[in-house]
Order: C-alpha cells, then structure tokens, then sequence
C-alpha cells in the first residue's frame, strides 16, 4: 500500500531538518519511508527512521529528512507497507 503524506509538498531549506511523524492504531509489520525531491539536484536523505510502540497499543513512526544541499528544495515523502497492517 503507498501513500504521500498528507501535509502536501514541503519546502526544506538548506542545512535544515523536518521531523515527521505518524500515529497507527494497528502496528504496520515494516514501513519504508523516504523523501522524493520536485526536481533532480537535490541533496535530501532520511536520518532517525524510528518505531515508537505506545502504552496504549498504538505505534507511532517517526523520521527526519535533512537538506545536504546548498539550495531549498521541495519534495513530499512517499510510505510504503511491506506487509498489511497486523489486525
């Protein structure tokens, strides 16, 4: 199952670092999430890809997404699933 976050398009300047998260009521098996940049040229890379499992039997993922680059760059993030949700 993909999906795109749901906040749209974000710009990240230089130097800069945007921290994410997502909150399951059902635990996920394994999710893989990465940044895809508007334009080729940029310099973005994940960093802190983490799984919280909260008191309550929810999850919650986080990940940050840092700009390597010189120059702002928009991108949104792309998810994906490698297994169904577990029920």
């Amino acid at each position: 199952m993909d999906w795109v976050n749901s906040a749209g398009p974000s710009v990240l300047g230089p130097g800069n670092v945007d921290r994410w998260w997502w909150w399951f009521q059902q635990e996920p098996q394994i999710i893989v999430i990465q940044p895809i940049p508007k334009d080729s040229g940029g310099e973005l890379r994940f960093i802190d890809q983490s799984v919280e499992r909260n008191q309550d039997g929810t999850t919650t993922y986080h990940i940050s997404v840092i700009n390597d680059g010189t120059t702002a760059i928009e991108y949104t993030l792309l998810g994906e699933f490698l297994t169904q949700p577990m029920s």
